[in-house]
């Protein structure tokens, strides 16, 4: 009696055993950890004076975050023209 439950316990572990399928992924993405993905960017347009000679800029307080080390940062920066302003989903390289 104990060997056929020896058996059936031997038989029952190799059954329940399923081989892991460990095959690559082509679609998978390399992550770049140079740079940082931007999640949310708020702009802000400053007026100048004309009197005093100023002119307008874009403020923008930017969030990223880096895929590889999932640091989230949060920065301010200026820009003259509205289309160097980065979107959400760019890289970008801030800085360190």
């Amino acid at each position: 009696m104990k060997k056929v439950l020896l058996v059936l316990g031997l038989g029952l572990a190799i059954l329940s055993c399923e081989k892991e399928d460990i095959s690559q992924n082509n679609n998978q993405t390399v992550e770049d950890c140079n740079c940082d993905r931007i999640v949310s960017n708020k702009v802000f347009n400053m007026i100048g004076d004309a009197q005093s000679g100023t002119s307008s800029y874009f403020w923008c307080h930017i969030t990223t975050i880096n895929d590889c080390n999932k640091m989230q940062k949060f920065r301010e920066f200026n820009f003259n023209n509205e289309s160097s302003i980065p979107k959400v989903g760019d890289c970008y390289k801030m800085g360190y």
